[in-house]
């Protein structure tokens, strides 16, 4: 069988550029949550994920096949940031969610696809750490916008900061306490995110690091083929 060529680490390009659109998402979100704001990151989302899945080495086709239902994702988002109700908004922060979703998908069936462990890849991953931050904060949101009761023990009107600024200190396992979950359903989420932030830390990533460059076995890397994508 042919080698298939790893794809080389160029930073602003491939996930290079996925891991700076999410932080220019996180810093718009931090600095502004106008609803023209609110339809503007659901747009920058999209484009992530569809660089995301370019990054990945997914074939054009398979591409544009996604592109259609993320269009009316986007569209669907777009007509419900216009309106005030708190369900809108929780339908815009869920259809966010959805979309960033895909991000880690791309990535794991890269590395699945992929018999060596490169620095393009490792990228990627760190992409899949901010990922879920952001992931976690807009899944806060959605679940504060659909319940009858405050998210927050301390506060009745938090900000979008406020959900990010939760979701990092749980991910990263910081625990301030300044602002805590209310509910149950709160409380079981941050515990997921929390372990799930540690779990992919010390597993996932650790991993992948400790291979760099080290060829796998198995089936997946005997098959390999060229990627005529990259």
């Amino acid at each position: 069988m042919p080698e298939r060529r790893a794809r080389p680490f160029r930073p602003w390009t491939g996930y290079g550029l996925v891991f700076a659109l999410l932080v220019v998402s996180f810093i718009w979100t931090a600095a502004s949550d106008t609803r023209a704001d609110r339809a503007g990151r659901v747009v920058l989302e999209a484009a992530i994920l569809l660089l995301a899945l370019r990054a990945a080495g997914i074939r054009r086709h398979v591409i544009a096949i996604v592109t259609i239902p993320l269009v009316v994702a986007v569209a669907a988002a777009l007509v419900a940031s216009g309106r005030t109700e708190e369900a809108a908004q929780g339908v815009v922060a869920v259809i966010s969610a959805a979309i960033l979703a895909g991000v880690p998908v791309a990535v794991f069936l890269d590395i699945r696809r992929t018999w060596t462990i490169t620095p393009h890849l490792i990228m990627g991953l760190l992409c899949v750490y901010l990922m879920i931050g952001i992931f976690f904060a807009i899944v806060f949101r959605a679940v504060d916008h659909f319940s009858a009761t405050q998210f927050f023990a301390q506060t009745s009107r938090p900000n979008r900061t406020d959900y990010l600024y939760f979701s990092f200190a749980t991910l990263t396992t910081v625990g301030y306490g300044d602002l805590t979950a209310a509910e149950n359903l709160g409380r079981t989420l941050a515990v997921v995110e929390a372990l799930t932030g540690q779990l992919y830390l010390v597993t996932v990533v650790a991993l992948a690091v400790a291979n760099m460059g080290v060829v796998r076995s198995g089936r997946h890397a005997r098959d390999a083929q060229p990627d005529e994508t990259s």
